[in-house]
C-alpha cells in the first residue's frame, strides 16, 4: 500500500499509457499485489486522480480503461509545465488472470491470446509499456521475452531466446526467474509457429470454415489436416497415476479414460475408507464458469457422485446417456415422483425426485439432496439429452470401449444442442455462486467433451465475437483423455459455430 502513490506517480512522470499486469491479487491464499486501481468511482493516489471508465472480462484476462490527471495545488498555479496542467490522459490496463501457478502457465493458449490482444495497441508511440507482476522479475521477464521474440520471429524468421534473456538480466536481476518460465518461452514460441493464429472473428467465420473444408492436394481437407495437428504436442505426457492405483481401478468404467492427476476432482477423505478421495472426474476450466466431466456413475460410485455434487455446490447436471441405457444398479436417482433413495453412510445422502418434465430434445428433473449427517439441503436440476443421431445412442451400451465400426456421437441437429446449452447456461446465470456444471456420459469424454466444446465456443462468441475451435478443443484434450476423438465431431463443432451465427442473420 505504501508504494501505490509512487506507482501512479511513475505512470504520470514516464508518460505511460499501457499497463500490463501478469499476476492475480491473491494466489494460494497469499497477497501477490495490492489492488491499486478504483473499481467504480475516482480515487486520488498522492496527487494523481484515477477515474475508472470501463472493464471487460475475458476467459484469461481483463481489460480496464482509466483516465488519470494530476491534481493541482496552489503552488502549481504559476507553473506552465505540462506535467502540472491538469490534463487528462487515457490508460489501458491488460490484466492476465490465467497464470495460476507461480512458475509458468499450464498451457500457452490463453497467454498467446492475451499477447495477441496486447499487440493491437499502437506500437508507434514512444511511451513505455509498464509491465509488472509481484516481484517484477519472473512473470514480467517471461512476458517481455515472449513479446520481443514474437517480434523477432516475424521480422527475421528466427529467435535468440538465450541471448535476449541474458541481456534482460543485465538490465534487471532475476528476469525470467525459473527454469519452468524459461522453458515456457520456448513452448509458447514453438506453438505460435506450429499452429499459427486460429482465432477467427465472427464476421469471417463462414469464409474460414468454407476454406477449411476444401480438399487439398493430398485428398484430405484443410479441416482434417488441422484436426491431425491436435495430436502434436510439446508438453510432457500427462499422468493418471492416482486413477490407476489398485484400490481405484474398480471405480473406472474404462481403463483408458480416467482423470489426469493434475486436475482430477478430489473428494473429502472419510474415516474407515481406504481411499474416499477418488472419483473418475476432471475439473475443466470454462469461460464464465467451470465444468466437471465424469463418467456415468457405476453401481459402486453413485455415493461418490452425490458427494461430489454436494462438496462442489453443483446446481446443474447434464446427462448425455439415455436413461434406457443405464443398468438398474447404475440409476442414481429415484424413478417415482416424491420418492427418495439413500446412498452410502457417514454421511448418508438422500436423493428425492421433486418434479420431472419433458421437452422435445431433453428431459428435466429437479432433485432435493440431503446430507443426513449435517442436515444440509441442496437442489439440483438434471438435464438429460436424448437427441443423438441414429445409431450413436447405443454406443457403449454394454460398457465396452467403442470401436471404429461405431458411428461417432453427434446430435441430430445443432439446434437441439443449442437449446440444451442455453437452458443450462440460463440456470447457471440465475444462481449466485453456483458450482461447476457436471457433464457426464458413458466415458465422461466423447459426448461430454463435445458438449463442453460447443458450450465454450458459444460462450466466447457471445462474449467476444470470436471463435477458435482448434485451441478450444486442444485445451479440453489437455484436461481429459479422449475428448473429440474423431474428425466428425470436430467438424460438428465448426458446424455449430456456423449455425449459431446464421441464426442471427
Amino acid at each position: 500500500l505504501d508504494t501505490v502513490n509512487d506507482f501512479w506517480r511513475l505512470v504520470w512522470e514516464q508518460n505511460v499509457n499501457v499497463i500490463v499486469m501478469v499476476t492475480n491479487l491473491q494466489e494460494r491464499y497469499r497477497t501477490m499485489c495490492i489492488k491499486y486501481w478504483p473499481e467504480h468511482s475516482p480515487s486520488v493516489y498522492g496527487r494523481i486522480e484515477v477515474k475508472p471508465l470501463d472493464c471487460t472480462f475475458y476467459a484469461d484476462y481483463v481489460i480496464r480503461n482509466f483516465t488519470i490527471r494530476r491534481c493541482r495545488t496552489t503552488a502549481d498555479e504559476s507553473e506552465s509545465n505540462n506535467l502540472l496542467n491538469g490534463d487528462c490522459r487515457s490508460i489501458v490496463q491488460y490484466h492476465f488472470t490465467g497464470w495460476q501457478d507461480y512458475r509458468a502457465p499450464e498451457g500457452s493458449y490463453g497467454f498467446l491470446r492475451f499477447m495477441k490482444q496486447f499487440k493491437r495497441i499502437d506500437c508507434t508511440s514512444d511511451c513505455p509499456v509498464l509491465v509488472h507482476c509481484s516481484a517484477g522479475v519472473g512473470r514480467t521477464g517471461t512476458f517481455v521475452a515472449v513479446d520481443s521474440m514474437m517480434d523477432q520471429m516475424a521480422e527475421e524468421g528466427r529467435v535468440d531466446v538465450f541471448g535476449f534473456v541474458s541481456n534482460l538480466r543485465r538490465q534487471r536481476n532475476f528476469m525470467v526467474q525459473s527454469l519452468d518460465q524459461y522453458v515456457f518461452i520456448y513452448k509458447a514460441l514453438a506453438e505460435w509457429y506450429m499452429f499459427g493464429d486460429t482465432d477467427v472473428d465472427a464476421e469471417r467465420a463462414e469464409e474460414y470454415v468454407v476454406e477449411l473444408r476444401q480438399t487439398l492436394n493430398n485428398d484430405s481437407t484443410g479441416l482434417e489436416k488441422q484436426y491431425n495437428l491436435l495430436f502434436r504436442s510439446l508438453e510432457d505426457a500427462l499422468t493418471c497415476n492416482y486413477a490407476k492405483k489398485s484400490f481405484n481401478e474398480q471405480k473406472n468404467r474404462f481403463k483408458t479414460v480416467v482423470a489426469y492427476d493434475r486436475n482430477r476432482v478430489i473428494l473429502a477423505p472419510l474415516l474407515g475408507h481406504e481411499d474416499a478421495t477418488y472419483i473418475n472426474a476432471s475439473l475443466v476450466r470454462g469461460y464464465f464458469y467451470s465444468y466437471i466431466l465424469t463418467q456415468d456413475p457405476l453401481s459402486n460410485t453413485r455415493w461418490d457422485f452425490w458427494r461430489m455434487i454436494l462438496e462442489h455446490g453443483v446446481a446443474s447436471i447434464v446427462m448425455l446417456t439415455g436413461e434406457e441405457f443405464l443398468d438398474q444398479d447404475e440409476m442414481y436417482w429415484p424413478s417415482e415422483l416424491n420418492s427418495s433413495i439413500c446412498f452410502g453412510d457417514k454421511p448418508a445422502i438422500t436423493v428425492e425426485l421433486l418434479c420431472e418434465e419433458q421437452s422435445a430434445h431433453y428431459s428435466q428433473r429437479k432433485f432435493k439432496i440431503t446430507n443426513t449427517k449435517e442436515k444440509e439441503l441442496h437442489e439440483v436440476v438434471q438435464f438429460c439429452f436424448h437427441d443423438w443421431a441414429n445409431g450413436s445412442s447405443r454406443i457403449g451400451q454394454f460398457g465396452e470401449r467403442k470401436s471404429s465400426m461405431h458411428p461417432p456421437s453427434i446430435p441430430t441437429s445443432t439446434a437441439s444442442l443449442f437449446d440444451l446449452v442455453g437452458k443450462v447456461s440460463q440456470r447457471q446465470n440465475l444462481l449466485q455462486d453456483a458450482g461447476p456444471i457436471v457433464v457426464h456420459c458413458r466415458d465422461g469424454a466423447e459426448r461430454s467433451g463435445l458438449y463442453c466444446a460447443v458450450s465454450l465456443l458459444l460462450e466466447r462468441l457471445r462474449g467476444e465475437g470470436k471463435v477458435d475451435v482448434f485451441q478450444t478443443v486442444k485445451s479440453l484434450q489437455a484436461q481429459r483423455p479422449h475428448i473429440i476423438p474423431n474428425v466428425a465431431q470436430y467438424d460438428f463443432c465448426y458446424q455449430c459455430v456456423l449455425d449459431y451465427l446464421r441464426s442471427f442473420s
